[in-house]
């Protein structure tokens, strides 16, 4: 099987054939195969030629943009209490397109909590204005976060009911404007470990320290 990509495609060749043929005209076959298919706009062309000796399957499919989106927030110098910040990050096909932070406020109901929330609230946001219909991959390594807006997390003791944050309702209100804001898209969120959210966190620490907070 050959598996072949142009510019957003990529197609799978699987050839049968009881007798070689030469190289060149395997290739030739291949192109005559995804013109034609690409043209058609099929996701599969079937290619059978009894002079050559040869058939072929071809299947395809768009391959879409990767949209990643990286959160963090941090509160400091004590927590909770202290002065919150958050920062994010858009990745399109790898390549930065988008990153913002921002410090939230200070003092009482300041946690690092509520600026990972606002931090993936404020990327989710600028998400929107773009008009991104892409599947989102969300990453932050906000165990808390992560794993309530995944459903993980928050459920009763009988498993029948998702009660998110049941003794936190600033929290809720939070996680609510958060899934108000995914409702148009598919998407996953992942927990990473910090050094793979490392860029996130350094925004969510730069206005800190150049806020003269750390």
């Amino acid at each position: 099987m050959v598996v072949c990509h142009l510019a957003k495609v990529e197609a799978r060749v699987r050839f049968s054939y009881p007798a070689p043929i030469e190289t060149h005209e395997k290739l030739s076959l291949i192109l005559i195969g995804m013109t034609v298919f690409l043209s058609l706009n099929k996701h599969s062309l079937k290619f059978k030629n009894k002079s050559l000796k040869l058939s072929f399957k071809v299947n395809w499919r768009i391959i879409n943009d990767m949209i990643e989106v990286y959160f963090d927030g941090a509160c400091e110098p004590i927590n909770p209490g202290g002065t919150a910040s958050y920062g994010w990050l858009i990745k399109k096909d790898g390549r930065i397109i988008a990153k913002n932070a921002k410090i939230i406020g200070s003092g009482q109901g300041m946690t690092n909590n509520v600026a990972e929330y606002q931090g993936l609230i404020e990327a989710l946001k600028y998400l929107s204005k773009l008009k991104i219909k892409e599947e989102l991959k969300i990453y932050s390594d906000s165990n808390l976060v992560c794993n309530i807006v995944a459903k993980n997390w928050g459920w009763n003791k009988k498993k029948t009911r998702w009660q998110p944050h049941k003794q936190a309702p600033h929290l809720r209100s939070l996680l609510e404007r958060v899934l108000k804001l995914l409702a148009p898209y598919q998407y996953q969120i992942n927990w990473i470990p910090r050094e793979k959210n490392y860029l996130a966190d350094t925004l969510s620490k730069q206005v800190l320290v150049q806020a003269g907070v750390i």
